[in-house]
């Protein structure tokens, strides 16, 4: 078994490989296998998983590539990560990628699926939207539709039927990696100095580049560790940060803050 240091830095690595090369080695193990490439807000990846294939969280560049080719896509005063999602695309890093979904967040991320179109990324380049009205002849037939989308998209590349004992499956694979993600907040909300925030953000972060099946592998050899007593307690001040970045912020601030 590997240490907790050992998958700390296994998911740091994962996190910040900006080449998604695990995603990619999964891709190749079997065939008829999709990638989809997407903005990690609003999106169920459980379609994507259901019909044969994996879902890749893309944040931007970071701190990680300095954006150069990007700002000529975008003016320089808006928010760096689309700016920086361009750059990644246009240096090749999403070679071997299917498709690409960019939920409704802004009229910003909006544009990034028509740019993606035009770039010739992926066999498919979506906007996502989301209904506003929650009746379920309203919203939920729009938001149906939204998903059927997505689901024929793949389709087309994979030949993959979605069945209800399929979605199921994945459904209930992600449930169990929300649940062991809530398990680690819950230990660490006691039992703070067992996990450091940085060591969180590396773990989760990488979840999001690796197949479900395997984040949750390592989400329960996490948890088993931070049961036991490790580490000095210690009383720090508490600091509530209040927002979001647009873009993921630089470990060096989330250690700062903590």
């Amino acid at each position: 078994m590997k240490t907790l240091n050992e998958i700390i830095e296994k998911c740091k690595e994962l996190a910040f490989d900006l080449n998604f090369t695990r995603a990619k080695e999964w891709k190749t193990k079997e065939r008829n296998r999709v990638l989809v490439g997407h903005m990690p807000i609003y999106f169920p990846r459980e379609i994507v998983h259901a019909a044969n294939g994996m879902t890749v969280g893309i944040y931007g560049t970071g701190d990680r590539k300095q954006v150069i080719k990007g700002d000529a896509y975008y003016q320089s005063y808006i928010c760096r990560i689309p700016r920086g999602i361009i750059e990644l695309a246009l240096d090749n890093h999403f070679e071997g990628i299917d498709g690409f979904i960019f939920p409704a967040i802004c009229d910003v991320i909006r544009n990034l699926s028509g740019m993606f179109q035009i770039l010739g990324k992926g066999t498919f380049a979506s906007y996502f939207d989301l209904p506003q009205n929650f009746q379920p002849e309203i919203g939920g037939t729009f938001y149906k539709s939204e998903l059927d989308h997505v689901l024929n998209a793949i389709k087309k590349i994979n030949k993959a039927e979605v069945t209800a004992e399929r979605l199921n499956h994945s459904i209930e694979l992600y449930n169990k990696n929300r649940r062991l993600i809530k398990d680690i907040y819950d230990i660490r909300e006691e039992f703070p100095w067992r996990l450091t925030a940085e060591e969180v953000y590396y773990i989760f972060r990488a979840g999001l580049v690796i197949p479900v099946e395997e984040h949750n592998e390592i989400l329960e050899a996490v948890c088993n560790f931070i049961r036991k007593e490790t580490g000095e307690p210690m009383d720090k001040i508490k600091i509530l940060v209040s927002g979001s970045f647009c873009e993921q912020p630089p470990v060096g601030l989330i250690k700062t803050i903590e």
